[in-house]
């Protein structure tokens, strides 16, 4: 541990319950503007699994920290630097990062219910990510990420959000009055009871999100550019279905390819057809039933397949890397290498993933 002029510095540590208690107490007399109080500083320290709840580190800084897995229920950060921490799986119940610096933060799969964020900066930021031979620093910009994280009842209002990545998030109720979310992405996002009509939204990204309760106000022609909001027809897309089935018939010769790339099929019945080597790119497809289904060598970018059945469908060489599966069924269906393309199944690498724990069969 070292020490300077107002400050306690820990660089590169195990932080264990004890210390943590004793910094608190430190911290607590910083904040409250005691005489010969020192502020609280950690770097690139290890606060992984523990229990934090109701803890008080308002105005401490928390350099590239690892809270993982930890539990913030109720804890006071609020104007507190925690630039480049990880808070991937946290329980963040009732947490106040009000007004706390939060930029290039990981908030992956966390649990946000009822968190308080307002005023916060939460934008990208850059780190030191290593040093050239010559001794040169190596910069790294990092976004700002709530992927996969459950998002209840939170409270952004006047945060800076820009450039975020809430990429398969569920959002229900969240504030985001006055909320800066230029350029941030909600790619396969569940979007519930949300009114974005005070929030900036400029270029952000809501392609294959799905939308239930959605306020747009001024934002209207904003999003309505950017999701896929009305559905497609039942009629349009068995005419487009249609034409695409003669197409793979006669080899390319007859009919027209199909494309549903960025459109909105959520909850529809496809059983039973074959689609092989359709684009299903930043589409909604929540709900969406695909179960006995020829989707071999499909595109499916980004795609929400939240909750679609594909069992006992080929997807062979299909393309999942990006996908949003979370509860999506692939019981009994072909993947693997598709003959003569060398094209293989991808499924993502999400640890909310559960094409790795459903019986597949691997052909090719």
């Amino acid at each position: 541990m070292l020490t300077e002029s107002n400050n306690i510095v820990i660089v590169d540590r195990r932080i264990t319950t004890e210390a943590l208690e004793k910094l608190m107490v430190v911290q607590r007399g910083f904040a409250r503007g005691r005489k010969a109080a020192r502020r609280v500083i950690l770097k690139k320290c290890d606060l992984a699994h523990l229990d934090l709840s109701s803890a008080c580190f308002a105005g401490a800084h928390f350099i590239a920290c690892d809270f993982s897995s930890a539990s913030l229920r109720n804890a006071d950060f609020s104007r507190t630097v925690l630039f480049g921490s990880s808070f991937e799986s946290t329980d963040l119940t009732k947490t106040n990062f009000e007004i706390a610096n939060l930029q290039a933060a990981i908030f992956d799969n966390a649990t946000l219910h009822g968190t308080r964020l307002s005023r916060a900066d939460i934008r990208k930021g850059t780190l030191i990510h290593g040093q050239e031979r010559d001794g040169t620093a190596v910069y790294r910009e990092i976004e700002t990420s709530f992927r996969e994280a459950d998002l209840i009842d939170a409270d952004f209002e006047d945060a800076s959000l820009r450039n975020v990545n809430f990429s398969s998030a569920r959002i229900d109720g969240v504030n985001l009055k006055g909320a800066d979310l230029t350029g941030s992405r909600f790619h396969g996002a569940q979007i519930r009871n949300l009114d974005v009509s005070q929030a900036l939204v400029q270029d952000a990204d809501f392609r294959s999100a799905s939308f239930e309760n959605v306020t747009l106000g001024d934002s209207a022609l904003v999003l309505a550019a950017a999701a896929p909001m009305v559905p497609t027809s039942r009629q349009d897309l068995e005419a487009i279905i249609r034409w695409h089935e003669i197409w793979v018939g006669s080899g390319g010769k007859e009919g027209e390819r199909a494309s549903f790339d960025e459109q909105n099929l959520a909850g529809h019945d496809l059983r039973g057809h074959n689609l092989a080597t359709v684009s299903f790119d930043y589409a909604n497809l929540s709900d969406v039933r695909f179960s006995d289904m020829v989707l071999a060598a499909c595109s499916f970018e980004h795609a929400n397949l939240r909750n679609a059945d594909l069992s006992g469908s080929d997807l062979r060489g299909a393309d999942l890397s990006t996908a949003v599966i979370t509860g999506a069924n692939f019981e009994g269906c072909d993947i693997g290498a598709l003959p003569e393309t060398g094209l293989a199944t991808i499924f993502p690498n999400s640890p909310t993933s559960m094409a790795s724990q459903q019986r597949l069969r691997r052909t090719g």
